[in-house]
């Protein structure tokens, strides 16, 4: 039995494997989740890979990106974070429960909090936890611009997209970019 100092791995919910592992005294004032030790509901990142909106090739193609990345953070399914024309952000994410970065840090405690355009900790980590360039962006088709469903490369289509390292821009900028640009997607595990 732990003490319950142990520094917790916050994607595997349990006390890191070396001995040597450090003690925190300070309790949970890291902003990371705390889940009593059980792994969080739901982790979301940001892909290292960058995709224009050809090569998204629709919401199945983007979910096949994230479920093929994100099986290196933990067992999917995973889907991106992505609408179109006729699904829905609402319809797609299923959230019960706390979503997390790849490096443990509490983005949202439920679904609405998720979707409202605000989270509480930053995106901008890729599936290794490794952070992005703050300046980049992620596809996300939060407003009526998809890029042809994700299946269009051409420059005067657009697709809308969210700034990952800004916490109340991470969904929507408000100005979407062409489609031959690449930039990421985001992934998030149901």
């Amino acid at each position: 039995t732990g003490t319950g100092t142990e520094e917790r791995d916050p994607l595997r919910g349990h006390a890191p494997s070396d001995s040597t592992a450090a003690t925190s005294s300070d309790g949970d004032s890291s902003g990371k989740s705390t889940t009593g030790g059980s792994e969080p509901a739901h982790i979301l990142f940001t892909t290292s890979t960058i995709y224009n909106g050809l090569e998204v090739n629709g919401l199945a193609g983007a979910d096949e990106i994230c479920n093929s990345l994100g099986q290196s953070v933990r067992a999917g399914p995973w889907i991106a974070v992505l609408r179109d024309a006729i699904v829905s952000l609402q319809s797609r994410v299923n959230v019960e429960g706390d979503v997390v970065n790849t490096n443990g840090e509490l983005l949202a405690t439920d679904k609405a909090e998720l979707l409202s355009g605000t989270v509480q900790s930053s995106p901008a980590y890729d599936e290794t936890g490794t952070a992005i360039s703050e300046s980049d962006l992620a596809w996300t088709g939060s407003t009526v611009d998809d890029c042809d469903s994700w299946t269009s490369d051409d420059m005067t289509s657009h697709g809308a997209m969210g700034f990952p390292a800004d916490l109340g821009f991470w969904l929507d900028t408000g100005n979407p970019l062409p489609c031959n640009v690449a930039t990421h997607l985001y992934c998030l595990s149901q």
